[in-house]
């Protein structure tokens, strides 16, 4: 499984006791490519108007989501109020602020999901692996949105409301969406 692997590697790098923040990035970078397939996760990558997010999640060409991480032993919550991810929350679409066990994510400014998948004990980290199938659905979801496009409010379930299923699992629910061909006058 990509998200156990993932977090093997991580506390590796923790256990040394020497890891910061970009330690971290390589193995983020194969999880986020791994679990999304077609999406190429660019690691520092040039700067934009609002700043210089950590990665940009590219599809097709297209820019379809952002990642602020931070280090693990970092505070997401300070981070939130921070100036930097103010001005990110104002101009990126898709938005994913992490320290690497915790995932918060934001489409158009707004906060729709928190989920963590993994904790500090001493000085290891341990999975809460019934939390990644939360985190492929979201990443899916964000990854197959383009920039300027709206979802429902509800991103574990249905649009139209809250979705009974318990954790984060549903089989029996799917995003339907149709391929469409943009205007010729739409490319560069």
């Amino acid at each position: 499984m990509p998200f156990q692997k993932y977090i093997n590697d991580i506390n590796k790098r923790y256990a040394t006791g020497t890891a910061r923040e970009h330690i971290y990035r390589p193995s983020l970078q194969n999880l986020l490519e791994g679990v999304i397939p077609g999406t190429i996760a660019s690691n520092d990558p040039a700067r934009i108007e609002c700043g210089a997010p950590d990665f940009i999640l590219t599809r097709r060409k297209i820019d379809v989501g952002y990642i602020e991480a931070k280090d693990i032993v970092g505070d997401l919550d300070k981070t939130e109020k921070t100036e930097q991810l103010k001005r990110y929350l104002e101009s990126l679409d898709n938005l994913i602020l992490t320290d690497y066990l915790e995932f918060r994510f934001f489409i158009n400014g707004t906060k729709v999901e928190v989920i963590r998948i993994g904790e500090i004990r001493g000085k290891t980290i341990k999975s809460i692996p019934e939390n990644f199938d939360g985190v492929i659905a979201v990443f899916v979801l964000l990854n197959l949105l383009v920039p300027g496009t709206s979802v429902g409010q509800n991103i574990r379930g249905s649009s139209t409301g809250p979705t009974t299923a318990k954790g984060y699992s549903h089989p029996d629910q799917f995003i339907h969406l149709k391929d469409v061909k943009p205007a010729d006058n739409m490319y560069p």
